[in-house]
C-alpha cells in the first residue's frame, strides 16, 4: 500500500468494549475478525468474553483456540489416509475444531493474517460453518479471528472472499478510553497497584498505540445481510449497543454504508407499515419528504409483488385511496408504479376514478 494514501475513516472499539461487539455478533450469526495492535487486549478480550458464555450457559460453552500461523492445509481440513475396506481416502479431522457436533462454541483463530495464504482458504470453510470433506462444522460455532494487520509486519491482507464473511472490528479509540477500559480490566483481574498507577501516569507517552486502520470490510449483497442481521440483533439484546452499533455495521459494509444504513432505518422508522394503509388508508400518516415518498413506495411495490389475484382485490381501494391524499406529482409516480408491479390493480374502481385524474 501507499504509504502516502490516507486511511479509511473507521469506528474502533476499546477492549470492554470489543465484548459487547462479540455478544452481539454472536446473537446475529455474524463471524467477527478483530484487528489490533500487538498486546492491545485483543485476546484477553475474547477469552473473557468466552469465560462468560460458559458462565451463561452453565458449563454447556466451549472454546476452541486454534493458533493459525503455525497450521498447515491439512491441520484444518484433516490429514488423509487410505480405507482399505472402502478402497477411499479418508481423514483424520484435528481435535481443535467441532467437526461432527452440535455444540453451542467459540472457535478462536489467532493470528490468522499470519497464517499463509492456503491456511487461510482452508479456513475460509469454517467461517461459512460448513463442511470439509464429509465432516461438519457446528451450526452453533461462532467464529473469531484475531490479527494485527498493519500494525506490524509479515502479515497478509485479507482477501475478498474472507473480508465479505467476517465483521472487522478494530481495536483502537483514544488514550483515554483504551486505559480506562484497561484499569476496569486490570481491577478485575487482580493487577497489581504499581502497574495500574504507572499505565495511568505514563501510559499516554510510553505504551505503543496503532491509531490508523486500513478499512476492511466491502458492501455487498451479502454484507447487507449480514447489516440487517447485526441491527435486528441490537434491537433484542438487554445490554447497551448504541455506542458499538456503528462499528459493527461499519465492520460488515463500511463506515461510510453503515452511516447510510443507520439514516435508512431512522427513516424507514418514520413511514407508514403496509398494514397501517390497508387498515385506515384516508387517517394513515403521510410521508412528509421525498426520501419517505420513496421508500414508502418501495415497501407497497414489495408488497404488491407477493399478494395473491384475492389479495388484490380485496386491498386495491385502500391502496389507491391512499395514494390519491398525495401531491399530484406523487400520485402519477405511485399509480404507474404499482400498476406496472401488478396490471389487475387497474380493474380496480378507485384506480380507474385516480387514472382518470391523473391521465385524462
Amino acid at each position: 500500500m501507499n504509504m502516502n494514501t490516507p486511511k479509511a475513516v473507521q469506528s474502533k472499539v476499546t477492549p470492554m468494549q470489543l465484548q459487547r461487539c462479540l455478544a452481539l455478533l454472536w446473537k446475529a450469526k455474524v463471524p467477527a475478525a478483530i484487528i489490533g495492535d500487538v498486546g492491545s487486549g485483543k485476546t484477553t478480550a475474547v477469552l473473557d468474553f468466552a469465560k462468560r458464555m460458559k458462565e451463561k450457559t452453565n458449563d454447556s460453552f466451549n472454546t476452541y483456540l486454534t493458533v493459525l500461523s503455525y497450521k498447515s492445509p491439512e491441520d484444518i481440513g484433516g490429514v488423509p489416509y487410505p480405507n482399505k475396506e472402502t478402497g477411499r481416502v479418508e481423514y483424520f479431522m484435528p481435535k481443535d475444531l467441532p467437526f461432527g457436533t452440535d455444540e453451542n462454541c467459540l472457535i478462536y483463530g489467532d493470528e490468522f493474517d499470519r497464517a499463509a495464504p492456503e491456511v487461510q482458504n482452508s479456513f475460509l470453510q469454517v467461517l461459512l460453518g460448513g463442511e470439509i470433506h464429509g465432516s461438519c462444522i457446528s451450526e452453533n460455532a461462532f467464529v473469531v479471528l484475531s490479527m494485527n494487520g498493519e500494525t506490524d509486519i509479515y502479515t497478509t491482507p485479507l482477501s475478498k472472499a474472507a473480508a465479505t464473511r467476517v465483521c472487522s472490528l478494530f481495536v483502537g479509540g483514544s488514550k483515554e478510553k483504551n486505559s480506562e477500559s484497561w484499569q476496569v480490566w486490570a481491577a478485575e483481574n487482580d493487577i497489581g497497584l504499581e502497574a495500574k498507577v504507572f499505565e495511568k501516569m505514563r501510559g499516554g507517552s510510553l505504551i505503543s498505540q496503532q491509531e490508523d486502520f486500513e478499512e476492511i470490510a466491502i458492501c455487498t449483497r451479502r454484507t447487507l445481510v449480514y447489516a440487517d442481521r447485526i441491527y435486528k440483533a441490537a434491537e433484542s439484546v438487554k445490554f447497551k449497543t448504541s455506542d458499538i452499533l456503528l462499528a459493527c455495521l461499519s465492520g460488515v459494509i463500511g463506515f461510510t454504508a453503515a452511516v447510510e444504513f443507520m439514516s435508512m432505518k431512522e427513516i424507514v422508522s418514520e413511514c407508514p407499515e403496509v398494514g397501517d394503509i390497508l387498515y385506515d388508508p384516508n387517517s394513515c400518516q403521510i410521508p412528509n419528504n421525498p426520501a419517505l415518498n420513496f421508500v414508502v413506495l418501495e415497501v407497497l411495490n414489495e408488497s404488491v409483488l407477493e399478494w395473491t389475484a384475492d389479495e388484490v382485490k380485496r386491498h386495491g381501494d385502500a391502496i389507491f385511496t391512499f395514494i390519491g391524499r398525495l401531491d399530484t406529482e406523487w400520485q402519477k409516480m405511485y399509480f404507474d408504479r404499482l400498476t406496472a408491479t401488478c396490471s389487475a390493480l387497474l380493474s380496480n374502481g378507485t384506480a380507474i376514478k385516480l387514472a382518470q385524474r391523473l391521465h385524462g
